[in-house]
């Protein structure tokens, strides 16, 4: 799930600058090892501007949740801030971007903690990270469960950008584009933009492939407006196609297309489970009587798409709903197997028949003898019946002596008692149920493979 941990990790080892920091919880639902844990990290602020720093986390983390398929996911998603403070407010300004006359705003360089710039790959508007290790490192020493972490940099100038870490500023747009640089970063989208060829190669939303019957959104072709468009008229642009002409990874303000909800929820799901818990925690489990009692916690998608099955032995016995109780009558003798199986069938996706199951089992050892009637007849007299205080029964029978097993059962399928001795023929036995409670049983006797029962009241 972690799949940033050990990265993290290692530079903490070796970095040698791991320190706690302030930690705040902006956004909890639930234990962070089963939740998407997003960390957001701030460059820029000095110490007297950490509270500015939590609003305009708070503020972006807010938009985020907001926006589909995140809203509807909601539940899933956790979110805490590190505070580390820099030395100086705001981040570099080279001021040697080729795709802008320079400078935009003045040139100058700032010391801050993860050493954060404008002019990424001489690109004005590209914010990175610099110092990427104090980043991983101060994750790894405050929040290591992080699953995805922003970077949130202290300039009203307006950039950003995808990668490892997804990085931003505080321009007026900047829980837009911080949304966006999380398509990038967490759902590993591409931008439906023309952003150079150096950035053209296949992804959920980008491809080559224009043929209707093999391109990787077919299913949502003529669906919500998703189609086959190129990204330009001529050249390499003509040669890439993108699912939509109106989609957040192409423009700020709209919504995700289709493709793109689909991926997010994708990657939801390669974390994370709805089935938060689930009992009884032994997949082992022995049944001697009584019930058997069985239930799951689930994370709920907001609308809830979640829809729940229980089966036995292959054949279903329950829906929709999220605890189950076996009894006798229920569960057949000997090793039986209980799935349960929880499918999310959100409209958001075209995968749930085949890509969003999610299931339990157990295996259910039933010990109690089941009531077979015997071919050869084993009880010759049963008395009385009903009684009080002594139960007599008499065998008879052509057989040999050899090893039986008697029982007495209650109707619920407890077992109240039983016993193995050698009988011969002609036996005589004698129960004392003074102890018993009032009701009706089941009296049964094995030998070899002849079973044969017998109904008795107290």
């Amino acid at each position: 799930m972690r799949n940033l941990l050990f990265l993290s990790l290692w530079l903490a080892a070796f970095t040698g600058k791991a320190q706690t920091f302030p930690t705040v919880t902006l956004v909890d639902h639930g234990d962070i090892a089963k939740r998407i844990n997003i960390l957001i990290l701030g460059d820029g602020y000095m110490s007297n501007e950490l509270d500015k720093f939590e609003l305009d986390a708070q503020h972006v983390i807010d938009k985020l949740l907001l926006e589909s398929p995140y809203r509807e996911y909601a539940n899933f998603i956790n979110a805490v801030i590190v505070k580390v403070p820099s030395n100086e407010s705001g981040t570099d300004h080279p001021a040697d971007a080729t795709d802008v006359t320079e400078p935009v705003f003045p040139q100058g360089t700032k010391d801050t903690y993860y050493n954060s710039t404008f002019d990424g790959a001489h690109i004005h508007r590209l914010v990175i990270t610099g110092n990427a290790g104090a980043a991983y490192s101060v994750a790894a020493a405050n929040f290591p469960s992080y699953d995805q972490i922003l970077m949130i940099v202290n300039s009203p100038e307006y950039g950003g950008s995808g990668g490892a870490i997804a990085t931003f500023s505080t321009n007026s747009s900047s829980a837009e584009v911080g949304i966006h640089e999380m398509g990038h970063s967490f759902a590993k989208l591409a931008d439906e933009y023309w952003a150079g060829e150096q950035y053209a190669y296949e992804e959920p939303n980008m491809t080559a492939d224009d043929d209707p019957n093999t391109i990787k959104w077919k299913n949502w072709l003529n669906i919500n407006n998703v189609g086959i468009y190129p990204y330009g008229s001529t050249g390499m642009p003509a040669e890439w196609f993108r699912p939509h002409q109106a989609c957040k990874m192409r423009q700020l303000g709209v919504p995700f297309c289709s493709v793109c909800k689909e991926q997010t929820i994708d990657r939801i799901y390669q974390l994370v489970t709805p089935i938060d818990a689930f009992s009884p925690t032994d997949i082992f489990q022995t049944y001697s009587g009584g019930t058997i009692d069985f239930s799951l916690d689930l994370v709920l998608p907001e609308p809830n798409t979640l829809k729940v099955k229980w089966d036995l032995d292959g054949a279903t016995i329950a829906t929709d709903v999220t605890s189950l109780s076996l009894d006798n009558s229920s569960l057949p003798s000997g090793e039986s197997n209980l799935t349960v199986s929880v499918t999310d069938t959100t409209t958001l996706s075209q995968k749930y028949a085949t890509g969003y199951i999610f299931s339990e089992s157990w295996e259910i050892t039933n010990t109690t003898v089941a009531l077979i009637e015997a071919d050869k007849r084993l009880f010759y007299k049963v008395y009385p019946n009903p009684t009080s205080d002594f139960l007599y029964v008499e065998l008879d029978g052509d057989f040999s002596p050899e090893e039986t097993e008697i029982q007495l059962v209650s109707s619920s399928g407890e077992v109240v008692f039983s016993e193995k001795k050698m009988l011969a023929q002609k036996a005589r036995l004698e129960f004392n149920i003074n102890n018993c409670p009032k009701g009706n049983y089941f009296l049964i006797i094995k030998r070899g493979n002849v079973r044969q029962s017998v109904s008795v009241s107290f």
